[in-house]
């Protein structure tokens, strides 16, 4: 039997805006990777008529539902109640979740109140699944070949219980076929042009291959998608992946895993032995934010200095103010002396460097908002690119920042 599955994500805080409903992205991820289809998602708010009528509806179309949130202890979690009162149930006592929810406070130092306690009950008709890291069991019926399980809200404990307990569970009762899938990133094309530039290998592609486009801010990831795979669908995914990357250029594509374009970086710097640092000025920190963010970033990421202000280029970067009033801050020559100063003061195989006008104001005719200098640093010597962005402020960082990585990426490749 194949499944089809329902997500409903509970709380007034995600329709109010307050939370931000990653639950059911990662949901829906995991379980395409495990084969398990997702047709319908629902979010409703902590009130227990709405919270039924979303089981309703989904029970209608599919055979798996899951529910997260609203198992917490407190008078706005009624998750379990409604549970109880959808599968005409009541609650009774589980010893091994009251043990559980002891140990948890008493491994803390703390006690265990009433409240807490009362979390140790579940419906009779349910099976309780345990939760090493919080006090919510989760809650699994299964009712003529209908699925439901209710997890906590917390995302890291519903992401525990989903693939430690939940996904198992389906795969021993379901033949599941997991999904292939393949990623392309590419970098600054847009989505349009791309269809053009690679229309003629996507109308060639199997009928069991599917080829989705996905963009994102300054790139777009390409996917190949394979719900129905053979022995050697890995294997021609590949080859059409490689026909991908060879029509579209290697300047445009930095990856054929599905990673940013700091993590595909890391790679290449950590397999030359190389180190990078960086003078940002109008990405204000966020390329050295980019790169923190890749675990064992400190194998190469050296530091990196935020010359906002004239002074600060002087004084860190040892640029001269000769050179800033000759060709202002927003120039290649500024660019270039950043990016020098940096290598030099850190001791970097590479420095990037970047200086720009990020909007909303400050632009004129020569220098419009959006544009960009970037320089890269090297053995080489150092060369800089003038990028001419968007008028918007915190798309022009982004962008500035995920583009300055790629023409590092490019440089290192070159050589």
């Amino acid at each position: 039997m194949n499944i089809k599955a329902g997500i409903i994500t509970i709380g007034d805080e995600l329709l109010i805006g307050q939370v931000v409903d990653t639950n059911a992205a990662w949901i829906s991820m995991k379980f395409n990777e495990a084969g398990v289809k997702v047709i319908n998602r629902r979010t409703v708010g902590d009130d227990t008529k709405e919270i039924i009528s979303a089981i309703e509806q989904l029970r209608l179309q599919c055979n798996l539902v899951i529910l997260t949130g609203g198992l917490g202890p407190t008078s706005d979690d009624k998750t379990r109640d409604v549970l109880c009162s959808y599968f005409d149930d009541d609650l009774k006592l589980d010893e091994e979740v009251l043990n559980d929810i002891t140990s948890f406070f008493v491994g803390r130092g703390r006690s265990v109140t009433d409240r807490n306690k009362d979390q140790a009950y579940v419906p009779v008709k349910s099976k309780a699944i345990r939760n090493p890291n919080g006090t919510a069991p989760g809650i699994w019926f299964n009712e003529n070949e209908f699925n439901l399980f209710a997890l906590p809200g917390v995302p890291h404990e519903m992401k525990a219980m989903l693939q430690n307990f939940v996904i198992p569970q389906l795969r021993s009762m379901h033949d599941l076929k997991p999904v292939i899938h393949k990623s392309i990133m590419t970098i600054g094309l847009g989505e349009s042009f791309l269809a053009d530039m690679i229309g003629g290998i996507e109308s060639k592609l199997p009928s069991e291959i599917g080829l989705a486009y996905l963009p994102g801010p300054g790139m777009v990831r390409l996917r190949l998608s394979c719900y129905e795979p053979g022995l050697d669908t890995e294997m021609v995914m590949q080859g059409i992946s490689d026909e991908l990357v060879i029509t579209i250029g290697k300047r445009h594509v930095y990856s054929q895993e599905d990673e940013p374009i700091e993590n595909a970086l890391s790679k290449l710097l950590l397999l030359n032995s190389q180190t990078v640092s960086v003078a940002e000025s109008c990405t204000g920190g966020n390329i050295a934010h980019l790169f923190t963010s890749v675990p064992g970033s400190s194998d190469w990421f050296m530091g990196g200095v935020v010359a906002y202000t004239e002074s600060v280029k002087n004084q860190l970067l040892g640029i001269e103010k000769d050179l800033i009033d000759t060709h202002g801050v927003v120039s290649e020559e500024v660019a270039l002396a950043m990016a020098l100063g940096a290598r030099e003061r850190m001791n970097t195989s590479w420095s990037i460097s970047t200086t720009g006008v990020a909007g909303p104001s400050g632009g004129t005719l020569e220098k419009p908002v959006g544009t960009v200098w970037v320089a890269i640093a090297g053995d080489h010597g150092v060369s800089a690119k003038r990028f001419t962005l968007l008028n918007n402020r915190e798309r022009n960082i982004e962008l500035a920042s995920m583009f300055a990585i790629n023409e590092l990426r490019l440089m290192i490749e070159s050589t």
